[in-house]
């Protein structure tokens, strides 16, 4: 498990569109630092800058994990490169970590964005919960998107229907944000946007993110090499 993550992670590490998502993270938190100084780093217990940052990074993580994680699956079954790993390593293994992979990425970048914003502003400050919610929230994308790269039939499949949902659902949200029924109020709370601000919430995705996880890994093993 722990070769199949290291080599997955470097992989996508040294990726030209890596790189490029990384550098519009780092960008992102460099406009917010030199150019949004009513934003402030920590006031009153509050973080208005990295709350701002934070929501930013949520959105652009969901188009983004589509653009480089739809076919993580897809991908390697087409080429059989499973047939070759399967022997030595479970499958649920394999699968978690892709899984560990994908959110250790995003981890990654985003802590460098915030690097980016306290050399900016000279300040320093971690909202430790808030950065714990933002790092379920990437798990439930990737959740997601590793679900999706599962069940896709080919790559093209997995790649539009990853990039329908990661546009689809902010959205979702927005509309639920300007307008309230019982149907949007129920969304809501399978969305995960809400959580990014929770406190016990938090725990509810958590679930989600099991759940998922759990769906996703039973196609795994049961899907033809």
């Amino acid at each position: 498990m722990r070769a199949v993550f290291l080599f997955g992670l470097k992989k996508e590490l040294l990726s030209i569109r890596a790189l490029i998502v990384g550098i519009i993270f780092s960008l992102v938190s460099f406009l917010i630092a030199n150019y949004s100084q009513s934003l402030a780093i920590f006031i009153d217990g509050n973080s208005p800058a990295i709350d701002t940052l934070f929501g930013i990074y949520a959105i652009l993580g969901f188009f983004f994990s589509s653009i480089l994680f739809s076919n993580i699956i897809t991908t390697e079954f087409k080429n059989q490169t499973f047939r070759y790993v399967t022997p030595y390593v479970s499958r649920m293994k394999i699968y978690l970590a892709k899984f560990l992979l994908m959110i250790s990425y995003f981890v990654a970048i985003t802590l460098i964005g915030m690097v980016v914003l306290f050399l900016g502003r000279h300040q320093f400050y971690i909202p430790i919960y808030n950065l714990f919610n933002l790092f379920i929230f990437y798990a439930y994308v990737e959740a997601i998107t590793l679900l999706l790269s599962t069940i896709s039939t080919n790559e093209r499949f997995s790649s539009l229907l990853g990039i329908l949902i990661s546009v689809g659902m902010p959205i979702l949200y927005a509309v639920i944000y300007f307008k309230h029924n019982l149907i949007l109020d129920i969304v809501d709370w399978i969305l995960p946007f809400k959580y990014l601000e929770g406190t016990w919430e938090i725990s509810i995705l958590i679930v989600f993110v099991i759940g998922i996880l759990y769906v996703g890994e039973y196609f795994f093993e049961r899907k033809d090499l």
